[in-house]
């Protein structure tokens, strides 16, 4: 509810504050990038305040929860979780690198399609007695390029590390040091067969944790960049007449 709430507020907010800046702020920026911050940065807010309470719970409270029971039932099983957990945390922040100048980049380039493409379908009569499409045509082309160099660019950067620290963080590995662990302890006749078995069902929680810890991560960075695109449309200079009559409107 507070997520739809906060919707409701900034788009309308949005729609009124456009209303009264200057005309040729609207032209040269064009609808799509206004579309797009009306439309899908506010969409973005809305499914951080809507989602993030959740995964912030599980990101947190799994691993520690996690961890002090492990340790309760036996520090060297928490010791080999934890090291796989750090192991995991490490290769995704390597992959999280430059992802804020990558997004800017992705972002920009989105924008820019959603300008040419409505730009293209509003001059179409014009488009049409002219230019045969070819100039506007090629505007919208370039975008399209700009936008797959620059997601092709991040993924390249990215994709090797995201997915060996995925594979990390699933399961198996957490699994493979708690059974290595438990061999080292049976040698030296140590081993707690109960404890082992509930380090079995135990120990993935950490590593699961951290797949919601990385999409947070994802969503504040993707938030922040929208909240300063809301904000910038927000802090444009209304027209010093307006403010004038809406001044004599409230006085009246």
């Amino acid at each position: 509810m507070a997520a739809f709430h906060l919707e409701q507020i900034l788009r309308t907010n949005l729609s009124q504050h456009l209303a009264t800046v200057p005309l040729g702020y609207i032209i040269s920026n064009g609808s799509g990038t206004l579309k797009k911050v009306i439309q899908d940065d506010v969409k973005t807010l809305h499914a951080f305040v809507a989602d993030s309470t959740p995964m912030i719970a599980k990101s947190i409270v799994a691993p520690i929860s996690t961890f002090l029971i492990l340790s309760i039932i036996d520090y060297r099983f928490a010791l080999a979780t934890l090291i796989v957990f750090i192991l995991g945390w490490i290769t995704m922040a390597f992959a999280m690198r430059d992802s804020k100048t990558l997004r800017i980049k992705y972002e920009k380039s989105q924008s820019n399609i959603n300008k040419t493409v409505i730009e293209f379908a509003q001059a179409m009569p014009v488009v049409r007695t002219f230019d045969e499409g070819t100039t506007s045509f090629k505007r919208y082309n370039d975008a399209l390029l700009d936008y797959k160099t620059n997601l092709h660019h991040w993924m390249n950067v990215s994709a090797f590390s995201a997915k060996l620290g995925m594979i990390v963080l699933s399961p198996l590995p957490t699994l493979i040091a708690v059974i290595i662990t438990a061999i080292y302890l049976s040698n030296f006749g140590v081993l707690n067969l109960f404890g082992f078995i509930c380090a079995l069902f135990l120990s993935t929680g950490m590593a699961d944790s951290m797949m919601p810890l990385m999409w947070i991560n994802n969503h504040i960075k993707k938030s922040q960049a929208s909240a300063l695109k809301i904000q910038e449309v927000l802090e444009i200079k209304s027209l010093e007449i307006l403010k004038e009559t809406k001044s004599i409107t409230l006085e009246a």
